[in-house]
């Protein structure tokens, strides 16, 4: 099984959110999306950072993952899930990491649900797929 990529990871997220109803994007900040800093997600994966966070201690890492997860952006959470679901092929997770998974898969499974308007099963079942690719 091989982990997905981040740009692969990043069109599935955006194209289930598109215009449906969900959050606007952020209009300041390092994640603004204007003419400056548009996201590509075609992007070759070179210049997409392996992960998220790159800080070594641990309880750094998981402060900043944890910070991520409370800015209650869905493209944060993607982050952070996508980080921990490769980090789970590396090592066995420990428990503060395996929750932070089971966070972000369940923050980012109802913010899509609810802008889709599905059943969370059903995304639960895309991201599932995304994430087996």
């Amino acid at each position: 099984m091989q982990a997905p990529t981040a740009s692969l990871f990043a069109a599935a997220v955006l194209a289930a959110c598109g215009d449906s109803g969900s959050r606007p994007p952020p209009s300041s900040g390092p994640l603004a999306w204007g003419a400056a800093t548009t996201l590509s997600i075609n992007a070759p994966l070179t210049t997409a950072p392996e992960v998220a966070v790159d800080v070594q201690p641990w309880n750094r890492r998981f402060r900043a993952y944890t910070e991520m997860l409370k800015s209650g952006l869905p493209s944060e959470i993607a982050k952070v899930l996508r980080d921990m679901y490769r980090l789970k092929f590396d090592k066995d997770l420990s428990f503060g990491e395996r929750r932070l998974l089971d966070q972000a898969r369940s923050l980012l499974v109802q913010e899509l649900a609810l802008a889709k308007k599905v059943k969370p099963d059903s995304i639960e079942g895309e991201i599932q797929q995304i994430l087996s690719t």
